[in-house]
């Protein structure tokens, strides 16, 4: 009894161990791939830097890392020089803000989203809850409304 118990209890320590030590080892691999992405994006950024998706990428990249203050001046620049996408990157700026616990920002970043893009759900959505967060409720109501009736088109 106690001697099965003991190597019950040995054979379990080991199995966390071993686990430990893989997940450990993903982390490290995960990081190589991080810094090969980012090394990539830094090139590409210098050689075309008037190219908007190298930034929002680069910054999608840097808010996985939670390096959120580099992903917001990447969203941010991205946003600057516009595009196609541009709501995209105003969106992703707001979402780092929330994620920096700054909603006022957040819901600026938000309003200019939905404004370039008046059917960007998610813009909506995100609006509306930092507008709710905020206690700004009858404008979140009105947010999450839209969104509704957005998505249902």
């Amino acid at each position: 009894g106690l001697i099965e118990a003991e190597e019950k209890r040995e054979k379990k320590k080991n199995k966390k161990q071993r686990f430990l030590e893989r997940f450990t080892e993903f982390r490290e691999q995960e990081q190589k791939y991080f810094d090969a992405a980012e090394e990539c994006y830094n090139k590409a950024i210098n050689l075309e830097q008037m190219e908007p998706e190298f930034l929002f990428h680069r910054g999608r990249l840097m808010d996985l890392q939670d390096k959120h203050e580099l992903a917001l001046d990447d969203f941010q620049r991205a946003a600057r020089l516009g595009g196609k996408r541009e709501v995209e990157y105003l969106f992703y700026a707001g979402k780092t803000y929330a994620e920096m616990g700054d909603q006022r920002k957040s819901i600026k970043a938000y309003r200019k989203a939905v404004l370039c893009d008046p059917s960007h759900v998610q813009a909506t959505i995100h609006l509306g809850n930092a507008l709710h967060q905020t206690g700004e409720f009858e404008q979140a109501v009105k947010m999450m409304t839209s969104a509704l009736a957005a998505d249902s088109e």
